[in-house]
């Protein structure tokens, strides 16, 4: 158990573990992009702002491809007549996806509502291909089945998560490590 002032988690993955998956995603993607043949940069997207972290060391990891770094931001909420999840774009790309090879980075994917959103825009805005990468694939909340090219970590358990971008009620973004917050810390 980790304190945090008076806020308790359970490190789940430490930063050294963190840095070790970004590394081996960021392998990965260069050998899979390398066989591009059209001589286009990768666009890169952001997901605001849990992707933060994780995006700067992946981006750094490539230094040596040729990339153009957007950022995007979502909102999702639950329509309370039909519980419908509802996702409105607050912070729309710079870039015109159009004709790019996109590679979306997400910090986390649970019910994969967003990134089905995120995949359709792209599509219909003309993107040559939609790949995306999350450095946590939280499958116990899935809603829809999804496509994800490039995972960090799969979580089994549905835990509330914090650090390395990931927030609760915006904190805890700061922490260099990933932790299950408490219960108790946020059932009131």
């Amino acid at each position: 158990m980790k304190i945090y002032g008076q806020d308790e988690f359970t490190v789940l993955f430490s930063r050294m573990k963190i840095l070790e998956q970004v590394e081996a995603i960021a392998k990965r993607i260069k050998t899979n992009f390398s066989n591009q043949s059209d001589g286009r940069p990768i666009l890169l997207i952001c997901v605001l702002n849990g992707a933060m972290y994780f995006f700067v060391e992946l981006t750094k990891m490539l230094s040596d491809k040729d990339i153009l770094i957007d950022t995007i931001g979502l909102s999702s909420y639950r329509n309370g007549v039909d519980s419908a999840q509802i996702i409105t774009i607050v912070k729309k790309l710079d870039i015109d996806p159009r004709g790019y090879h996109v590679l979306v980075v997400e910090d986390i994917i649970d019910t994969g509502l967003t990134i089905q959103f995120l995949r359709n825009l792209l599509v219909e805005a003309g993107a040559a291909s939609v790949q995306f990468c999350c450095l946590l694939d939280k499958r116990p909340r899935r809603m829809v089945q999804v496509d994800i090219q490039y995972v960090g970590f799969v979580m089994e358990n549905d835990e509330f998560v914090v650090g390395y971008g990931l927030d609760y009620n915006g904190r805890y973004r700061n922490l260099p490590y990933i932790a299950a917050l408490h219960p108790r810390m946020y059932k009131k």
